[in-house]
């Protein structure tokens, strides 16, 4: 073979290495950046996890006074203008359990979470009816839990640190954990085996009314309190044509009947309304 053709082929040959050992990098290369694109955005899902911002706590408070005033004196005529109201649905169901009694009253135990939404909706007619018995104090004000939670940032109100007098009725409220699911009031005793055994599923919120009858989920849609204050919610619950009006009052008509049945049906202005008596046909 002539020399220049020899020269040629070790060239062509050369050539051939050079390309090969090009694309082997460049190859390389697209896979290095690849590595280190993903160990990037691992890098930073775990700082932000460690280090970015926390999702808070909506402020927890005092109840406004004029929020509670406005709960605890609806008018017996609104309550019996709204009757069975629309929207209301999961009514109290009798069980056979012993006696729930408290300070040796009835007692009603009521078990939730400040970030269940379900448990924000029925937070509102539970204290309406409640208070047409006794009255509450230290309630606070919160919100069910923030996105992804259904029915996210639902206003309410939290029995967390709350106390209750009634000359007919005891209560004791359970919040389990706060509206970013850390642990608050702890469930023990004979509330823990009431809400283990009538209760297995553990769906909040619970409610036994005096072993008489329970009540578990809302009894009202979360979603008509969305975007809405506390201050407007009650507004519109004391307003009998609002949506939230006559579900909220419906609802607390068919609660205030389950309690006249514990409390032998005092006080007579509640237990004899229209609206009770009609809603107690609700109650199997």
């Amino acid at each position: 073979m002539a020399k220049s053709a020899r020269t040629n082929n070790v060239r062509l040959n050369q050539l051939r290495a050079q390309q090969q050992a090009a694309g082997r990098r460049r190859r390389l290369a697209i896979a290095i950046a690849a590595v280190a694109a993903i160990l990037l955005v691992v890098a930073v899902l775990i700082g932000v996890a460690l280090f970015g911002p926390k999702q808070q706590a909506v402020a927890s408070g005092p109840l406004d006074p004029a929020v509670y005033t406005t709960l605890s004196t609806v008018p017996v005529t609104t309550f019996d203008r709204v009757g069975l109201g629309e929207g209301v649905s999961n009514p109290p169901k009798q069980v056979s359990a012993p006696a729930l009694t408290t300070d040796g009253k009835p007692g009603v135990l009521y078990v939730g979470a400040e970030y269940c939404p379900f448990c924000a909706a029925e937070r509102w007619p539970f204290v309406v009816a409640m208070t047409r018995f006794g009255q509450f104090a230290n309630l606070q004000a919160t919100a069910s839990g923030a996105p992804p939670e259904a029915y996210p940032n639902t206003a309410t109100v939290s029995f967390h640190g709350a106390t209750y007098t009634s000359q007919y009725l005891g209560f004791t409220g359970i919040e389990t954990q706060t509206n970013t699911q850390q642990p608050l009031d702890q469930l023990t005793g004979d509330n823990k085996t009431i809400f283990d055994t009538y209760n297995p599923g553990g769906s909040i919120p619970f409610i036994d009314y005096g072993g008489k009858a329970t009540a578990t989920g809302a009894s009202v849609d979360p979603s008509i309190f969305a975007g809405k204050t506390q201050q407007q919610i009650s507004d519109d619950i004391a307003n009998p044509s609002t949506t939230i009006g006559k579900a909220v009052l419906g609802s607390a008509n068919v609660i205030s009947a389950q309690l006249c049945l514990l409390t032998n049906n005092q006080p007579a202005d509640v237990c004899t309304s229209p609206g009770v008596t009609g809603a107690a046909a609700t109650l199997k």
